[in-house]
């Protein structure tokens, strides 16, 4: 028996209907995924900045304490306004040319606890380079993820832009 072109037409019409819907469905799946698995990054990119800055913010405490000394023995060392900087790696660098000036003056090993605060700074140093490396690996995989497909076309959408690498100076 031979069905009508009308009922044929139905089912044809069905089936391509069916067709788009799943596509529909699958391309929505693709970018709840894709969206889910940005974020993930995101906030582990997120988690490891916040490990910098309190790392950094140890950093500065050693600051301090040298500074605490340099006033307490008149030492003459150039000062710097770190409070207004805002590039942390140019912070961290300009931290690590105070700690060097500060190491050079014989009066602090003689008088302070010299050696305390040398292995301070040299272990919030080797931390914050772990951190580092461990923030541009995420960055690196959160950079490569937003300009593949699929994940490119949620990116745009979000208007997500790729994060900068920390380095030190």
């Amino acid at each position: 028996m031979v069905l009508p072109i009308y009922l044929n037409m139905l089912i044809v019409s069905s089936i391509i209907f069916s067709v788009i819907i799943i596509a529909i469905l699958i391309c929505i799946i693709f970018y709840v995924i894709a969206l889910k698995s940005i974020q993930k990054s995101e906030k582990r990119v997120l988690e490891v900045k916040t490990k910098i800055d309190l790392v950094l913010l140890k950093k500065y405490d050693i600051y301090q304490k040298m500074n605490d000394i340099i006033n307490k023995t008149d030492l003459e060392i150039e000062k710097k306004d770190l409070s207004a900087m805002v590039d942390k790696s140019l912070y961290v660098a300009c931290l690590n040319d105070l700690i060097e000036q500060m190491l050079e003056q014989q009066v602090i090993k003689e008088t302070h606890n010299y050696s305390s605060i040398k292995e301070k700074s040299i272990e919030i140093q080797e931390e914050l380079i772990c951190v580092q490396k461990n923030y541009n690996m995420l960055v690196s995989i959160y950079n490569q993820k937003i300009s593949k497909f699929p994940f490119i076309i949620v990116s745009k959408k979000k208007r997500l832009v790729k994060q900068e690498y920390f380095e030190l100076r």
